[in-house]
Order: structure tokens, then sequence, then C-alpha cells
């Protein structure tokens, strides 16, 4: 990636069907997050994915489910753990926290010392209870400041920002508290607003 054209190059060689939703410069003793719709998060060292070149596949991260009906689930959330102690880690490791976002305007904190260490391309542990209420995940980012501030977009435009320290820590098995009120419809997805975006600052 140092010398990349104007009209830019492969960054990896996807099968059908498969997409790239995300790009981290990752650093040596770092670890990955990986967080699916369904509610699963695998935590794992950055080492256990070995190089490759640009046009290979790459290895699985995570395990997904796949449904009888066809789909099933899918990553919506890839995050790295630092290794520096300005941004957390490893000495302040265990106070950083998970952050999740649901399609309806649901969210939560979780310490990511609730999440074990495991190997890569197992299915992970639950990050957090998807029901109808919630609809599925949308957003699950690494919080590394209690200071941060959360801004939400919703498909029909809708945004918030509000600081981060205003969302509850939770456990992993709960569904989280509305964050953010969706326009009328928003108890059922084809008729209503949906979060579509999350960023932290």
């Amino acid at each position: 990636f140092e010398d990349v054209r104007h009209s830019g190059i492969r960054a990896i060689n996807l099968q059908k069907g498969d997409t790239l939703r995300f790009a981290r410069v990752v650093m040596s003793g770092e670890e990955i997050v990986l967080s699916s719709k369904l509610g699963q998060a695998i935590r794992f060292k950055e080492k256990d994915i070995r190089a490759t070149g640009r046009t290979a596949q790459g290895i699985r991260g995570m395990r997904l489910k796949k449904s009888a009906k066809g789909g099933g689930d899918e990553i919506v959330g890839m995050d790295i753990l630092p290794v520096s102690p300005s941004q957390g880690g490893p000495q302040g490791a265990k106070k950083l926290e998970i952050l999740s976002v649901s399609q309806l305007g649901y969210g939560k904190k979780t310490l990511i010392s609730q999440y074990r260490l495991q190997r890569r391309g197992g299915s992970g542990v639950k990050t957090c209870k998807v029901t109808p209420k919630t609809g599925n995940l949308v957003s699950v980012q690494v919080a590394k400041d209690e200071q941060q501030e959360i801004i939400a977009i919703s498909k029909k435009g809708q945004v918030i920002r509000a600081p981060l320290s205003q969302i509850p820590s939770l456990s992993r098995a709960t569904q989280g508290v509305r964050i953010m009120k969706l326009n009328s419809g928003d108890s059922k997805l084809n008729s209503g607003d949906s979060v579509a975006s999350v960023t932290l600052l």
C-alpha cells in the first residue's frame, strides 16, 4: 500500500456475495474485536492473523451462523484494542468498553473485561440481546474515553449527538436502553426509520 494509484489498488480478493466493510491499521501486540448483527462478538490477538498479499482472500476471523432460508449473520463491527497506555491499553485495557448500537436506537456500553480472549475463527460470545424491539446490531466500537461523544444518524436523516457518559454500562446479555427516539413506525423496520451510522468523537 506504499504506492497507491489514483484509481486505487485491490485490497482483498472477495468471494461472490461478500463485501469489504472495514480496513484498519493494526500494530504488533494489539487485539481485534469483531461483532455480528445477531449479537455475537469475538476478541483475539492480531498475531493470530498471518500477513498475506493484497490479492489473497484472507483467513476466517469469526464463524457466522447461517440461516436455513439462506443468508444469516454478518459482520457489522470491527475495532482495535490499543497497546498504548495513553489510549487505554495495555494497563488500562480493563477499563475500555464496547459500545453497541442497534437498528431501532438501543445502545449500551460493556466492559472489555467481559469478553474473554479467544483464538480467531470461533463464534465468539453474546455481546447484546437482539430482539424485535431492538432490531439487529448496526454498530459495535471500542469506547476509549468517557469524554467522547456519540453521533448517530438514521436512514431518514435524523441526527443525535450526546456525551458517551450518558449511555449506561451493562452486561453482555442485555439489550441496552433507548438512546435515539426514531420517527413513528420505528417498531417495524419495513415501515419506519432505523439507525444507519454511528460515530465516536
